[in-house]
Formats: C-alpha cells, structure tokens, sequence
C-alpha cells in the first residue's frame, strides 16, 4: 500500500479545525489542530498487541487529553493497526458550553475521518 494523505476541516467560532490524516501500511497518524492557536497538547498511541492498550501524554497545562485518546482507540480498533494521534486545539476565553461544542464537533470530525479510512482500508492489499 502506497502511503495515503488526506484533510478533513471544520469552521467553529471563525477558526479552522484540522485533522490531517497519514495512512501508512503499518500505522495510522493523526494531527489534529485549531483554534486561536495551533500546538500540541497532548498525544495519544494506541495498538493491539494482545488486547487494546492506549498510552497518553499530556503537555503541563494541557486539556486534549480526551480527544486524542478516543481518537486513537477508535482508529486502531477499526483497522487493527497502530494508531498515533496529537491533538492541539486553543481557544482564547473558551466557556463550558464551547468546550462542549468542540467536543461535539471533534467527534463528528472522527466519525468522517473513520468513514474514510474505511473507504481506503477497502483499497489496502
């Protein structure tokens, strides 16, 4: 399999939200990104060696421990392989209820992107 790029985007409060997905033969990388300002908050790895295993990192004063880690767990329990996901989303000012809206489009983000890594896990030999 030849390694595959693709991007899925999303306007929330007059900013971007990036997922740039890399498909590889042997592992699945995400980087997903936005905001007020773009960073990395936190890093999630997951694979299947055995049963499900998912290691976090989070960066001191970080809070997208949640995103990476559902985003990673999913990807590697659709496809079976490793799954590496960054996550660093920033709002200035951010209120309760627009954390829960970034958590709501973030996982609608994930359910895209999971639609077509299936379409191209279809492609895979």
């Amino acid at each position: 399999m030849e390694m595959q790029e693709f991007r899925r985007n999303r306007k929330l409060y007059g900013r971007e939200l990036t997922a740039a997905v890399t498909l590889l033969e042997g592992g699945i990388n995400v980087i997903l990104f936005g905001g007020d300002r773009e960073h990395i908050g936190a890093v999630s790895i997951a694979d299947e060696e055995g049963e499900l295993c998912v290691r976090d990192v989070t960066f001191p004063g970080h809070k997208e421990t949640g995103i990476a880690h559902s985003w990673a767990e999913s990807l590697c329990r659709q496809t079976g392989l490793p799954a590496v996901v960054e996550v660093g989303i920033h709002y200035d000012d951010i209120s309760k209820e627009r954390i829960a809206e970034i958590l709501k489009v973030t996982e609608e983000m994930l359910t895209e992107v999971l639609r077509e890594v299936e379409h191209e896990k279809k492609h895979w030999k």
